[in-house]
């Protein structure tokens, strides 16, 4: 049954019945599309190079598709927002359909934008949806829209009113993005709407451009990884690649490398270095406790090693601590991933230091 027959609150506007409605590409100006490569000639985008995330791993070639970390920014007077969207089916089972599938709307009214209402894909689909958001009022607004975590975008459109203004927003305060480097919980899983992934939380804080470089499964510390970020102008960067890392002899071999290959390049970027906030439990690469305590100490091993060689603009999150102290698990969907909560409380830990990095 269609519960939303029964209450509306859970229906999805799925048809766009507008007569004044116009289709723009964001590809094109006034719009700017952020956190994604793409070209205006050919569909899709990534998030990286293709040819770079084809030379990294199998994962990281076929999630660099998920476009985690993309925006569209505008300014409108127009008293709705609509989206048509060509895109596959990709919902994952332990995930929202919002968050896999879904569109966020934020209003930047002041610094990070405030969310208004997300375009929600109906339950099933098939190559893509459309859905419109509408306002209360006729007045200028610069808009945010975010895309989906965990699925590829072919094409998108956005619909306005043909009579309204269409304008560029105003520009991000830090404009050199924030990169992210990490597995599945940096791309984003499990946050139940895309603007919740811990990447979205910090970089909203300080109304900074940002890239997201999560690759469920693919972050395991490849030469050509860090080599590709290294090329980055960023404002700075944080990693968490420890629950991708297949053992602990894997990121004992790959962590430090990975850090100095990219301070070798950026001697003053500020550099996070995370480890694993489930400390407490064995899933996935992690059979026993024993493994999580040499995994966080890797982590500090590399932090203390760049400290005594005189690096100043590294700093280390530690995961034991990230969730805090009372029923962790309760911040995850399956004791790994984290759900809004978790993220919340990731994000949390960043900004902590990110502030004191842009206060400088």
């Amino acid at each position: 049954m269609d519960i939303s027959t029964l209450d509306k609150n859970y229906s999805t506007p799925a048809v766009i019945t507008e007569k004044n409605c116009v289709f723009f590409n964001p590809k094109e100006q006034p719009f700017e599309i952020f956190g994604l490569i793409y070209s205006k000639n050919e569909s899709g985008f990534m998030r990286m190079p293709q040819n770079i995330a084809d030379s990294v791993n199998p994962c990281v070639s076929y999630f660099n598709k998920d476009t985690s970390g993309g925006r569209i920014r505008f300014s409108t007077n127009s008293k709705y927002v609509a989206i048509k969207v060509k895109m596959p089916y990709l919902h994952y089972p332990h995930q929202s359909l919002l968050g896999s599938c879904g569109f966020d709307l934020y209003i930047n009214s002041k610094k990070g934008g405030e969310y208004y209402k997300s375009f929600i894909p109906p339950t099933k689909f098939e190559n893509g949806f459309e859905s419109i958001i509408y306002f209360n009022s006729k007045k200028q607004r610069d808009i945010t829209i975010y895309f989906p975590l965990y699925s590829h975008v072919d094409e998108i459109v956005i619909g306005l009113d043909k009579n309204s203004i269409v304008e560029k927003a105003k520009d991000y305060s830090i404009k050199k993005p924030i990169a992210f480097y990490g597995s599945s919980v940096t791309q984003g899983g499990c946050a139940s709407k895309p603007s919740n992934s811990s990447a979205s939380i910090v970089a909203r804080t300080f109304d900074a451009d940002y890239v997201n470089l999560g690759f469920s499964s693919g972050a395991k510390g490849e030469k050509i990884m860090a080599e590709y970020i290294s090329s980055l102008s960023l404002s700075a960067l944080v990693i968490e690649y420890d629950h991708n890392a297949p053992s602990v002899e894997h990121l004992k071999n790959t962590h430090y490398e990975f850090v100095k290959t990219i301070r070798d390049k950026n001697k003053n970027l500020p550099i996070i270095i995370a480890s694993k906030h489930d400390f407490t439990n064995c899933a996935f690469y992690v059979k026993k406790q024993s493994d999580n305590v040499k995994r966080r100490q890797v982590i500090l091993d590399t932090f203390n090693k760049l400290v005594s060689e005189g690096d100043k603009n590294i700093y280390f999150v530690d995961g034991k601590k990230v969730l805090g102290k009372v029923n962790p698990l309760s911040c995850t969907i399956d004791g790994c991933h984290l759900n809004d909560l978790g993220f919340y409380k990731l994000a949390n830990s960043y900004i902590k230091i990110l502030k004191k990095v842009f206060d400088k």
